[in-house]
């Protein structure tokens, strides 16, 4: 993108440098003219020698000029031509830096995202970890008691699970289904 610039940018100064040299000489080229013209006026200005010469030269000055001036439209021409192209070159460089540090900061706003969803995936892990490791733990406990002790844990459970429904239908509390 830089030399593109700078290849532009070298050619905007090469049309000026251009553009000045013409206009140099056609100053000089004048300047000559004129003094032709003196000169002949001088020598002799009823001779038609000199006075069809005058008009010759009075006609390449003028198509000179004519050429000069078409030579100096297309200058501008050509200069609005890579003003031109360098704007829509500088714009097609801010829209791709904008939309780059667009898409940056859109990794960055998914990237805290993922970051935050992993700190709680991790939280939700370590809840998960604590809940096996305590039914671990009650199985250990359940599978190393005999099993008459066992047996009466569970008829108590299931009598309190009686005792606790019989309650809930007397006071009319609706019973939650996460509870047996």
């Amino acid at each position: 993108m830089i030399q593109i610039e700078e290849i532009l940018d070298n050619l905007v100064s090469q049309t000026t440098e251009i553009h000045g040299t013409t206009q140099t000489y056609n100053t000089l080229t004048d300047s000559l003219i004129q003094q032709m013209n003196d000169i002949c006026e001088k020598v002799d200005p009823k001779d038609n020698k000199n006075q069809t010469e005058k008009k010759e030269l009075d006609q390449k000055t003028n198509h000179r000029n004519t050429n000069e001036q078409d030579l100096e439209i297309d200058l501008r021409e050509y200069q609005k031509s890579l003003d031109l192209i360098m704007h829509r070159h500088r714009e097609l460089v801010e829209s791709n830096k904008n939309k780059h540090k667009s898409e940056i900061e859109n990794s960055n706003l998914k990237l805290e995202q993922l970051k935050e969803e992993n700190t709680l995936l991790k939280q939700d892990n370590q809840y998960l970890r604590k809940n096996i490791q305590e039914i671990a733990k009650v199985m250990k406990h359940l599978s190393e008691m005999p099993d008459e002790e066992l047996n009466k844990s569970v008829s108590e459970i299931s009598q309190l699970k009686k005792q606790n429904k019989a309650l809930r239908d007397l006071l009319q509390i609706p019973q939650n289904e996460n509870q047996n």
